[in-house]
């Protein structure tokens, strides 16, 4: 499936944006899960992010439509690495290979465009559609953060993954 990811800004949000945030589905196995958004909130973040000399938030967009997020950062540039956290918000999109696809395009930009050697990623150890998509792109498991979070009244783990660039 052919998509492109673009910065995103205060413009693409609105209530198809809000409702993802909202979601449990969507943001089960991010920390999001414990805020109630709201679009004026989400709307101030974006700005903050774009702001950011060190953050960057990218829309995932197959033919026009934004189905997702990407987030590059907080980029540490004398280590020359970053964080990456994605969502895709439009459920229809699910399993068609979409996230792989655009974590392939954000690794490239994490080459290219801010000269990293290095892009990390923690997972919940039961979301294994993130470890596979991760796994597909390259990325290897490097720790296990024990019991760090709390999930569905049960304590998990958090793995960490990295790739080199």
């Amino acid at each position: 499936m052919k998509i492109e990811l673009n910065l995103i800004n205060e413009s693409h949000v609105g209530e198809k944006y809000v409702d993802w945030l909202n979601d449990y589905a969507v943001v089960r196995y991010t920390e999001q899960r414990f805020t109630h958004h709201k679009e004026s909130e989400i709307k101030s973040y974006v700005k903050y992010i774009l702001s950011s000399e060190s953050e960057f938030l990218y829309g995932i967009f197959h033919e026009g439509i934004h189905i997702g997020n990407i987030k590059i950062g907080p980029i540490n540039t004398q280590h020359q690495v970053a964080d990456i956290g994605y969502i895709i918000g439009e459920k229809t999109y699910w399993g068609k290979g979409v996230m792989t696809e655009a974590i392939r395009i954000a690794s490239g930009y994490c080459k290219e465009i801010y000269k990293l050697k290095k892009i990390t990623a923690g997972v919940y150890e039961n979301n294994k559609a993130s470890m596979k998509v991760l796994q597909n792109n390259g990325f290897n498991q490097e720790g296990i953060l024990r019991s760090q979070v709390g999930f569905e009244g049960d304590r998990i783990n958090v793995l960490l993954f990295g790739k080199l660039l």
